[in-house]
């Protein structure tokens, strides 16, 4: 008996698929809202896995979905996200002029998948009793987890990543010794203790930077919030909990070989996922326990044969079909990935009272770089955004932060742009986060309640000059001994003093906080051996890492000596 090559055989399990389960194949996206194109995708779409897309919403909602790869996902959003979660991106379009889509919910509809734990005509779990406004979810359904969710656990393990791990070390161990100068006058082992601490973790940092933050951000302006206000058009990240509904066996496969799952007759082709699909079918009794390898492979010849002859070519019924190439074809056709659908609730909505202020920015009208615009006093911002009209902005922790009086010029402000005026009863200290949100109320005295957007009082710190207590010109005053000199610019609070020409016998270097301003920062320093006329000392200044911030180093001033 002869039988098909493997590429013959995914060919025809294809058309089998297309024509008998009407399923969509990869790389063909299935739309089932009909209203025009949508926007481009942000993410390529040759590194995506289209996905079958639905709303419950009008015509005038297009939706697209596009499944990100594990290796794209953990570019992207970091590998705890994409080592828990299938990441969907779903591109929502709105052709209504009058009214803008609010989300409400993105899920998986999981209820054709074979593997999603119902099977139908066994009837569904007896409903809970609920009251006049209770409503359940529907089982084989996997709901998107939301977005602040998702950031959280991301924030969580942002500090135990091996960068970080590393970086802190780093700096724990230039740190403990510079504790441990005063064992040794040694200006080699100063010189280097410094030129480690000043140089070496500086560049390490710098060398490997965090870029959590960075995918941190991508959560909260992608990933899935409810009530998210789509006017036009926008794109949303889904987030679903991988352990949901797969085991952790399959979980490695989906992560490595995610086609495997949209198109299983693929894994014929490959060697190293045949054994794997075989494997399946002889667990699911589609082939008797002791078939081998070979022996599965032609089954599944002979039935995908057997469905293109009798079914598509002769016009036959599935019934005509033999019973073992029924199962293994409708085995083959139920596992795809392709039964699953995204399907995304929401709610068209014209009242904009009701719609959340979507802010996109703050910005003060005085310089966020002064000292002077964090100081007591009144002082003015401006809100950008859309869907501002009626709000009425706050700032979060307003009490403890000494912020009162924050109020709205109406005159100066439109739907996409709130000026406003609020009172600092006391000085701001550096490293403040200013959280604005606007909340609205709607007509039936409900209200909604903005994403805030945060304003940070963490300028870079300058210097602009560098003087010794003892007259600079004099030889004494870069002789052996301990010194004192002032460093003068702007946000210097909580700033170290350093040099860069370590070498030349600089060592305890240390600031007097008690004597130092945010604009003039008194250090004593140790000079191990005099410092000749002619040398040139470059000073700079450093903000120690904090709270998962890396690091601060401010610009460099030259002090020329001469006496």
């Amino acid at each position: 008996m002869r039988f098909a090559s493997p590429l013959t055989i995914a060919i025809l399990f294809l058309a089998a698929l297309s024509d008998q389960a009407q399923q969509p194949v990869p790389g063909t996206p299935t739309v089932t809202t009909t209203a025009g194109p949508v926007s481009p995708l942000p993410v390529p779409p040759s590194q995506t896995i289209p996905l079958t897309a639905a709303s419950d919403v009008p015509s005038s909602i297009a939706i697209d979905a596009a499944l990100l790869p594990f290796s794209v996902a953990k570019r992207i959003f970091g590998k705890e996200v994409a080592a828990n979660y299938a990441v969907v991106q779903i591109t929502i379009a709105n052709h209504n002029d009058k009214a803008s889509f609010i989300v409400q919910s993105a899920k998986l509809d999981a209820s054709h998948w074979l593997l999603n734990g119902t099977f139908s005509g066994f009837g569904t779990p007896e409903k809970v009793k609920t009251g006049a406004f209770g409503q359940q979810d529907e089982p084989g359904v996997v709901s998107s987890t939301e977005a602040r969710l998702v950031r959280g656990e991301l924030q969580d393990a942002q500090p135990f990543s091996a960068r970080n791990w590393v970086v802190r070390g780093a700096i724990a161990a230039g740190s403990i010794a510079s504790g441990f100068q005063f064992l040794t006058m040694s200006t080699e082992i100063l010189a280097g203790i410094s030129a480690y601490g000043n140089q070496v973790v500086p560049a390490l940092s710098a060398l490997w930077p965090d870029s959590t933050q960075a995918k941190i951000d991508r959560i909260s302006d992608f990933g899935f919030q409810t009530n998210h206000v789509i006017a036009k058009s926008d794109i949303i990240i889904g987030f679903f909990p991988i352990d949901h509904f797969l085991l952790p066996d399959l979980k490695k496969i989906y992560q490595k070989a995610p086609a495997a799952f949209f198109n299983p007759s693929q894994m014929l082709l490959d060697k190293k996922y045949r054994p794997k699909l075989i494997q399946m079918l002889t667990s699911a009794g589609a082939f008797p326990a002791n078939s081998s390898d070979e022996q599965a492979s032609t089954l599944v010849t002979a039935a995908i044969t057997e469905y293109e002859t009798k079914v598509k070519a002769s016009g036959k019924k599935l019934s005509d079909v033999s019973e073992q190439s029924l199962v293994i074809l409708s085995l083959l056709n139920r596992l795809s990935l392709n039964n699953i659908r995204v399907v995304v609730d929401g709610t068209m909505n014209v009242d904009t009272s009701l719609v959340p202020a979507i802010l996109t920015a703050v910005n003060l009208s005085e310089n966020p770089t002064l000292a002077s615009t964090w100081k007591v006093g009144i002082h003015k911002a401006t809100i950008t955004g859309s869907f501002l009209e009626g709000g009425v902005p706050s700032v979060l922790n307003a009490d403890s932060l000494g912020i009162t009086a924050v109020t709205v010029d109406r005159d100066n402000s439109s739907d996409t742009k709130m000026a406003l005026s609020y009172t600092l009863t006391k000085d701001l200290p550096l490293g403040t986060v200013l959280s604005f949100l606007v909340v609205k109320a709607g007509k039936d005295k409900s209200q909604t309640v903005s994403v805030p957007v945060t304003l940070n009082y963490s300028p870079l710190p300058n210097i602009s000059g560098v003087t010794t207590k003892e007259d600079a010109t004099t030889p004494s005053a870069w002789a052996v001994g301990t010194h004192t000199g002032t460093i003068t610019g702007s946000f210097l609070s909580g700033t170290i003093p350093s040099v860069k020409n370590a070498a030349l016998g600089f060592s305890n270097i240390m600031p007097d906080t008690a004597n130092s301003t945010d604009t003039a920062l008194v250090f004593q320093f140790t000079l191990t051996k005099a410092v000749p006329t002619g040398t040139t000392v470059t000073f700079f200044v450093t903000r120690p890492a904090s709270q998962g911030k890396d690091q601060v180093v401010s610009n460099s001033v030259d002090l020329a000596i001469k006496y």
